[in-house]
């Protein structure tokens, strides 16, 4: 029997016959795909090899990074140290060789106007000196004051945020109302403790200079292993935005950026929250040991 009539044949019977040239193109096609198929897993491995490579950079890359924000606390802390340590030396030196000049100074002033009664001229010379001496004694006592306030290293953070509401009425005519908890034993490292009175200071001196308002609230909590310390004013606050915006200079003369950067770097945080005639509130987190 021809082909033809084979065709024919299968035709009749309703089955579908390939012919030779179709049954090629379909191995083709076959070959095509398993070609296809196998170049898919190949691109599949080949995307969870870079997964897995990815994973591991990753995870090393944020090892580095945590063991670089140890190493930027502690010297952060080594920092703060140092820079009070400097600051008490500066403050011996006022104290024990320049005060003691002043005072010595006015001493022999006061030998000098014995024996210039009865000659007025002189007198009132040695008046003015004397004067000039009371003066330089006094800026120095503050200076020794403003450098290592003595009683923050004697009594404390808590001691120490009262006295710097007495400094801030004096120098500043500004009155600061603080709250903090008399009943709670609050234990900080020194660097700590130097690091938040530092930033206190800064806020209330940045609301004494630029917020109107002659009146600030100093409040300090502790809970749940954390310590928060709030300052507030009621004054003419400022644009967020604006503070951030380059070449601005209020950054800079807030120095708030410094303040975020070094309690971060201590394990703590800082945020702020104000707007134009809103007044401002900054406040101070850190993990305590207690």
């Amino acid at each position: 029997m021809s082909g033809e009539t084979l065709r024919q044949s299968d035709h009749k019977s309703g089955r579908q016959v390939c012919e030779p040239q179709q049954v090629s193109t379909l191995a083709t096609k076959g070959a095509e795909w398993s070609n296809a198929e196998h170049g898919l897993r190949e691109e599949q491995e080949r995307l969870e090899r870079w997964n897995i490579e990815l994973e591991q950079a990753l995870s090393e890359k944020t090892a580095e990074l945590r063991q670089s924000q140890g190493q930027l606390r502690t010297l952060v802390s080594e920092l703060s140290l140092a820079e009070q340590r400097e600051r008490k030396r500066l403050a011996n030196e006022l104290h024990d060789h320049l005060q003691q000049i002043l005072v010595l100074g006015k001493l022999i002033i006061g030998q000098g106007k014995r024996f210039a009664n009865g000659v007025p001229d002189c007198h009132i010379v040695l008046k003015k000196v004397d004067d000039i001496l009371s003066d330089a004694l006094t800026y120095s006592r503050t200076l020794v004051t403003e450098l290592s306030p003595p009683v923050l290293h004697h009594h404390g953070l808590a001691v120490g945020l009262k006295w710097l509401a007495e400094y801030m009425k004096k120098k500043y005519e500004q009155t600061v109302t603080v709250l903090v908890p008399e009943d709670q034993d609050l234990k900080l490292p020194e660097d700590q403790v130097i690091l938040l009175f530092q930033s206190v200071r800064e806020l209330l001196i940045n609301s004494a200079k630029h917020a109107g308002t002659s009146e600030a609230t100093i409040r300090m909590e502790q809970s749940n292993g954390y310590l928060q310390i709030e300052v507030r004013d009621e004054g003419a606050g400022f644009n967020l935005a604006a503070a951030g915006a380059p070449n601005s200079g209020i950054s800079s003369k807030f120095g708030l950026f410094s303040i975020h950067e070094r309690m971060r770097a201590m394990g703590g945080s800082f945020n702020i929250r104000s707007a134009p005639r809103l007044g401002t509130t900054a406040r101070l987190f850190l993990r305590t040991q207690c």
